[in-house]
């Protein structure tokens, strides 16, 4: 009797912004944030130019992972049962390959995917998905680079 592999099902995830990513795009930054107010020995008005280029920056990334709102957004993930990666960007899928550069912790999980139409990233804090399912992800994606 041959046992089923569950890695031959096929897995669809749809991506949801939760409290982690915000926490993992804004706390570094406001760190740097902080360090250069109270570290850097010039007036108040040219700190605030490097201060607001980290609130664009917090709030190009925010849209980006959390609010889900620019055309490379990753709203969904799928991989068929050949093992095949796809993800839903604005309103198309697109066909990607997983990278190695891939991180794994059972914390969080960044996953990398390039394809013809350009790169994608994921963040996934363990909030944003059910513990059974960031298992599964986690060991797939291991899995991937065995």
């Amino acid at each position: 009797m041959i046992l089923e592999s569950p890695f031959t099902a096929p897995l669809r995830l749809d991506i949801k912004g939760s409290l982690g990513v915000v926490l993992l795009i804004v706390m570094p930054l406001l760190l740097i944030a902080a360090t250069v107010v109270f570290f850097t020995p010039l007036a108040w008005f040219w700190l605030c130019l490097p201060v607001c280029m980290l609130g664009l920056v917090a709030a190009y990334y925010l849209k980006l992972h959390y609010w889900q709102s620019l055309a490379k957004s990753v709203l969904e993930i799928n991989q068929d049962a050949e093992k095949q990666w796809a993800v839903l960007a604005g309103e198309k899928w697109h066909l990607v390959d997983l990278l190695p550069t891939s991180f794994v912790s059972p914390l969080l999980i960044v996953l990398n995917f390039k394809g013809p139409t350009g790169s994608f990233v994921v963040i996934l804090p363990a909030d944003s998905l059910d513990a059974n399912t960031h298992r599964r992800l986690r060991v797939r994606v291991r899995m991937a680079f065995a």
